[in-house]
Order: C-alpha cells, then sequence, then structure tokens
C-alpha cells in the first residue's frame, strides 16, 4: 500500500505548480466491468510524480477523491514482478493508504510516461482480465487556448488585472509568480455518459 505521506516532497510541489499549466491531456477510460464499472469515465490529469522505478517523472491522473492511475511497483494484490500503470483506490480507514484495483504491464504500459496514446490494452483487475480503453476525452476547446503567456506576461499588475476582467490573463499568478500568465488553457472533457461515474 502507498501512502501518501511517503511521496517525495518535490512530487507534491510537482503536482501543486502543475495545477493551471497546459498539461497532457484528461483521458477517458473504459472498459472496467462489474464491481468497477462505475470507473469508466474522465480521468483528469492530478499532476506529475517521479516514479522511483526508472526516475523519469510519469503523469498521474483522477477520478473523484478517491481513485487515482500512477505508474510504479504498487499492487502486492497482483504480485507484481515489474513496474507499470496501476488503478489506485484510497481506502476508507482514513490513513492515506491505497489499494490496487486494477494494473497493467505490458511493455506499451511499462514504457508510456503519460496514458493518452497506449489505447487498448490488457489489465489484470481484481474482478479477472479486462481490455481497458485509454486516450484523450472527447472536450471543448479553452476559450484562452490560444492566450500567449509572452502577451500576458509583458503587462504590468494593473494591466493584468483589466485584462483578467475581460480576457484571459490571470492576475492571481502574480502572488506566486511575480507576473501574469494565461488563465487555463486546457480543453474541458465532455461529460461522460456511458455509465454512472462515481
Amino acid at each position: 500500500d502507498l501512502r501518501w505521506a511517503d511521496l517525495p516532497i518535490r512530487a507534491m510541489i510537482s503536482a501543486i505548480l502543475a495545477l493551471g499549466e497546459l498539461h497532457p491531456c484528461d483521458l477517458r477510460i473504459t472498459g472496467f466491468a462489474g464491481a468497477l464499472e462505475g470507473m469508466n469515465g474522465n480521468w483528469g490529469f492530478a499532476g506529475e510524480t517521479p516514479s522511483g522505478v526508472d526516475g523519469a517523472a510519469h503523469v498521474v491522473y483522477a477520478m473523484g477523491d478517491n481513485y487515482r492511475v500512477r505508474y510504479g511497483s504498487h499492487g502486492p494484490e497482483f504480485n507484481l514482478s515489474s513496474p507499470g500503470w496501476h488503478v489506485l483506490v484510497e481506502n476508507s480507514t482514513g490513513n492515506f493508504t491505497e489499494t490496487a484495483v486494477a494494473n497493467c504491464t505490458t511493455a506499451a504500459c511499462r514504457n508510456a510516461t503519460e496514458l493518452s496514446s497506449i489505447g487498448s490494452q490488457p489489465w489484470a483487475t481484481v474482478d479477472g482480465a479486462a481490455t481497458l480503453d485509454i486516450g484523450c476525452c472527447p472536450s471543448t476547446p479553452s476559450k484562452c487556448a490560444s492566450c500567449d503567456d509572452d502577451v500576458c506576461g509583458a503587462k504590468n499588475l494593473v494591466q493584468c488585472l483589466e485584462a483578467s476582467v475581460s480576457g484571459c490573463c490571470d492576475a492571481a499568478a502574480w502572488v506566486d509568480e511575480g507576473r501574469c500568465v494565461c488563465r487555463d488553457q486546457n480543453p474541458t472533457c465532455l461529460p461522460y455518459q456511458g455509465s454512472v461515474v462515481v
């Protein structure tokens, strides 16, 4: 079981800093069945973390507050001998531990630093084998997709505040970064209609 408290500080900081930045697409994952059927749907970008296995940064995805997809050697439930991607459910004990309910250790999964392009892959789940289809979620583009960080960054605080009201510049970043930046440029996933999303 992974304990959130054991995550490296660098990983936590990376996840926090990634909020609002342009990131890999959010995912649409389908193919879960049985007790896991409620996990079909949209999984959002939740930051990056070094895997600890190969030292590379890997994207972390989340659905709601309790479900994560992360790369690593998690999952004693599956007696893993090689790293891969794992669907983790936060345990209800309140001690920030997670249990793996699915994993993929195919070559495509082992070699991916993010999952948007792996397509259909076999996964082992607590309900047996499943083929999960994974790709970018169907989405609508952000109204700020064409925002230019250099244009926003050239504004002083007053100009940035004005552009924040009517445009795509974001003055809130002034506190952290000391400059004006573009508002969220990431597309928004269309709602998943296939089954109930928990």
